[in-house]
C-alpha cells in the first residue's frame, strides 16, 4: 500500500485512498519477521523510537542496510554484538526489545497450520477474522494503546487489573472467565498455564477436528470482545446470561445437519437440548431464533441467532434493553 501508484485511470475511490496515504506513512510500522524487506534507516520498524525510526547509528558500518543483517545466522534471534557495535546504547536497547515474528520454526508451523484450519471453517467470516487478529495479539487493548502513546488508563475496564494482552480481555479477566465456564463448552481459564497464548490454544482446538466446538469458540470470542467494547464506549453492561444464551441458541443441535458424531454428542449435552431440538428451515430460507432474559431487579437482555438450511451460523447478536 505504501508503495502503490496512482495508475493511468484511477477510480475516484482509489484516488481518495491514495490522497490519505500520508496518514499511513506516519502511523504504520513494520513487524519484524525475516527483515529482508525492511530498510534499517528509511523504514519505520522500531516501536519505541521517535517516529519509529533510527537516527544515531553508524549508517555505513559494515555496509549494513537491511534489518535481516542484524539477525543471528539462524534468523531466529537478534545479533546483540553487531547491534551494539553499530548503534548508540539507547537505540541498541530498543532494537533488542523487539520480538521477532515467527521466532521459532515450531511457532511458524503452528501459525501456518492454524491459518489453514481457520479459513477452512464454515464459521461467520468476521469471527474468523477476529480470531486471526487475536492469534497475532494485535487487539487494541488498553495497555497496548498506552504503550503506543495514547493517553489512557492501562487498567482493564472490567476487572481493574492491568490489561496487558488480548489474552486477558478474551480469557483471563475475572469478568470473562465465568462466561467460558458457564457456557456449554465448560472451559475453565481461571487456572490457565503460564505462557498461555491464543495461537497455541486455538491450534489445539483445531486439532480436535470438532467443527461444533470450533464454531462455538470463535463465536464466543467475538461476543466477549463486543461485550467489552459496549461497556468501554457505550457504558452498556451485558449480563453473563445474555452472552451464554445467545451462544447456546447458535450451537444447539448445530450438528443435526452434520455428519460428525462427536459434535452430536456435544450438542445433546447442552441443558434442555435433548427434548427440544433445532430443526433446519427449508432450502433457501433463513431461520432466526430469539430468546429473552428478564432477571429480577435488572434490565432485560435478548439475543438472536440466524442460520441457513445447512445449520451454518450467519449472524448472532445480544443486547440489553432498554
Amino acid at each position: 500500500m505504501r508503495k502503490a501508484r496512482r495508475g493511468l485511470r484511477p477510480s475516484y475511490t482509489w484516488s481518495s485512498i491514495l490522497s490519505a496515504k500520508w496518514v499511513l506513512d506516519q502511523g504504520c510500522i513494520w513487524r519484524v519477521g525475516s527483515g529482508d524487506s525492511i530498510g534499517i534507516w528509511e523504514d519505520q520498524w522500531v516501536p519505541q523510537a521517535v517516529g519509529f525510526r533510527l537516527y544515531y547509528g553508524q549508517r555505513h558500518s559494515n555496509h549494513v542496510s537491511r534489518v535481516s543483517q542484524l539477525l543471528s545466522p539462524s534468523g531466529k534471534s537478534w545479533n546483540p554484538a553487531l547491534i551494539r557495535d553499530i548503534f548508540v546504547p539507547h537505540e541498541a536497547a530498543l532494537i533488542l526489545q523487539i520480538p521477532l515474528a515467527g521466532a521459532s520454526s515450531s511457532e511458524g508451523a503452528v501459525s501456518a497450520g492454524t491459518w489453514t484450519a481457520l479459513w477452512k471453517e464454515n464459521s461467520i467470516p468476521r469471527c474468523k477474522e477476529f480470531a486471526w487478529r487475536a492469534c497475532h495479539d494485535v487487539l487494541l487493548v488498553r495497555a497496548v494503546l498506552a504503550h503506543c502513546g495514547v493517553e489512557l488508563d492501562p487498567i482493564c475496564p472490567l476487572c481493574g487489573e492491568v490489561e496487558k494482552t488480548g489474552c486477558h480481555a478474551l480469557f483471563l479477566c475475572r469478568e470473562v472467565a465465568p462466561i467460558w465456564f458457564g457456557s456449554h463448552l465448560s472451559m475453565d481459564f481461571r487456572q490457565a498455564p503460564h505462557g498461555f497464548t491464543v495461537l497455541n490454544w486455538l491450534h489445539q482446538i483445531f486439532n480436535e477436528k470438532d467443527d461444533w466446538v470450533v464454531d462455538s469458540v470463535l463465536t464466543l470470542m467475538l461476543a466477549i470482545w463486543e461485550r467489552r467494547n459496549k461497556w468501554c464506549f457505550e457504558k452498556r453492561w451485558l449480563p453473563y446470561m445474555v452472552i451464554q444464551r445467545a451462544l447456546s441458541l447458535a450451537m444447539v443441535e448445530l450438528s443435526s445437519s452434520s455428519q460428525s458424531g462427536g459434535a452430536g454428542v456435544r450438542a445433546r449435552n447442552i441443558a434442555g437440548s435433548a427434548t427440544r431440538g433445532w430443526k433446519a428451515p427449508i432450502a433457501g430460507r433463513i431461520k432466526i431464533n430469539v430468546d429473552v432474559v428478564v432477571p429480577a431487579g435488572s434490565d432485560m437482555g435478548f439475543g438472536y441467532i440466524a442460520r441457513n438450511s445447512h445449520g451454518q451460523v450467519l449472524a448472532t447478536a445480544a443486547a440489553k434493553w432498554p
